[in-house]
């Protein structure tokens, strides 16, 4: 019986090890090298910030990395009129790089934070180039403390910054992890995402949403134009827009950065689950040509999920986190890979 217990712990436990030994420094990124952007912080907890900042430094440290923080290029920010809050335009982007001497940024985007039994944390990060702001690498997680329960409930975490440590790491080691594509040039189309239309009450979902469309896009291989580009373009053209493209838009975006594709859409709904009512999200996506001046394609995605427990009490994933990473996924996976006009910008074959 006891062998039988030690077999299906081994199976269904939900804490992963991290094996460090194959975590090492990123090509290209040195000491120094990379400085933390102002985060956006889409919940209404003051601690968030600092927190998360903290502990995103001592985790980036424990596998060589240094981070500035963002305090440190505060004055900077200052001195250029630099408004970087979890986004960067062109001009703060060189006005930081030749300041600072750094080659990278990172822009971060706090989702979630609960200091509560369980606590509940989400993060989205966005590794960026400074010389052309290409966005090298990005992530987006969340989880509550439920989710590290072993055997019979226990290992539950229950302390906040545990919590942010264990989302971090997994963060920052898979960041690392891709390090070759720092000084590798991913060929093909270049997708702009615009902005959500948020029907939602939670005026962050949209924005929460498009950091794991960020994340999908990025880690299938497809270059994303930085966001903080997209809001300077708006910006200058004296407009403002979710969740649709003009013409003259896509024009604007296709001659001036090369953009294949813009992705946009509406989110209807996104609820984490509260009071017995499962967590839900409602959310329809248009892939739109900017060469033909037209939809490539269109889907609605409704996902509901409830936490619930796993066999012998042990956690399962936390269900806004999933909800959120498998609509996404969908939206790629029927919007690109089945769509014949990205299939054939993306194609680099001789």
């Amino acid at each position: 019986m006891l062998l039988v217990l030690v077999l299906i712990g081994l199976t269904i436990s939900p804490i992963a090890a991290v094996d460090n030994s194959r975590v090492s420094m990123a090509d290209g990124i040195t000491t120094d090298s990379v400085v933390i952007l102002p985060p956006a912080n889409y919940t209404n907890e003051p601690d968030a910030v600092s927190n998360t900042v903290a502990i995103l430094r001592q985790v980036a440290a424990r596998h060589g990395l240094a981070l500035t923080a963002p305090r440190e290029i505060r004055p900077l920010l200052r001195r250029y009129r630099v408004r970087a809050i979890g986004f960067l335009d062109r001009d703060g982007a060189r006005h930081l790089r030749d300041a600072s001497g750094a080659k990278y940024c990172l822009a971060v985007a706090i989702n979630a934070y609960a200091d509560k039994r369980p606590p509940l944390f989400g993060l989205s990060l966005r590794l960026l180039r400074l010389s052309d702001l290409r966005v090298i690498w990005a992530g987006s997680r969340g989880a509550d403390g439920t989710q590290f329960r072993r055997w019979f409930g226990k290992g539950e975490v229950t302390s906040i910054d545990t919590l942010l440590t264990r989302v971090t790491e997994g963060l920052v080691t898979d960041m690392i992890n891709r390090r070759r594509s720092l000084s590798v040039a991913v060929p093909g189309c270049t997708t702009a995402i615009v902005p959500f239309d948020n029907l939602e009450l939670d005026g962050h979902a949209a924005d929460i949403l498009s950091g794991y469309l960020m994340a999908t896009l990025v880690q299938s291989g497809v270059t994303v134009i930085e966001p903080g580009i997209i809001r300077e373009m708006f910006s200058r053209a004296g407009r403002w827009t979710r969740g649709e493209v003009t013409y003259d838009f896509m024009d604007l975006l296709r001659d001036s950065l090369g953009v294949d594709f813009v992705l946009t859409g509406t989110l209807d709904t996104y609820r984490k689950e509260t009071g017995g009512q499962p967590a839900v999200i409602s959310v329809g996506a248009r892939l739109l040509d900017t060469r033909a001046h037209r939809v490539t394609g269109a889907i609605e995605v409704c996902k509901t999920a409830h936490q619930g427990t796993g066999v012998l009490a042990t956690g399962r994933a936390y269900v806004g986190d999933s909800i959120l990473r498998h609509a996404a996924a969908e939206i790629v996976e029927k919007l690109y890979k089945t769509t014949r006009s990205f299939t054939v910008a993306n194609d680099t074959s001789e």
